[in-house]
């Protein structure tokens, strides 16, 4: 896995990139038309993180907003929900 927000994930789809791991609901506050929530969270190391819901959104979509796909993603999260 990659540190940016294109890093890989086993359900992500064609054209979509992995914009965070939280709790499930989160995704309900976020303004991206294309998110998608996924069924398992994993960390860094391959892990399942327990209780934790990965969450999809179209690449064209989260560079429209602002978002950098060579950035961490909580840089992105950052500017993204300050924007």
């Amino acid at each position: 896995m990659t540190k940016g927000a294109n890093r890989t994930h086993p359900e992500t789809k064609w054209g979509e990139i992995l914009l965070l791991n939280a709790y499930p609901g989160f995704a309900d506050g976020l303004a991206f038309e294309t998110k998608r929530v996924g069924v398992a969270a994993y960390d860094i190391n391959g892990n399942i993180i327990p209780d934790m819901r990965p969450i999809f959104v179209q690449r064209g979509e989260f560079i429209e907003k602002g978002g950098d796909p060579d950035k961490p993603w909580f840089e992105n999260l950052a500017e993204l929900l300050n924007s």
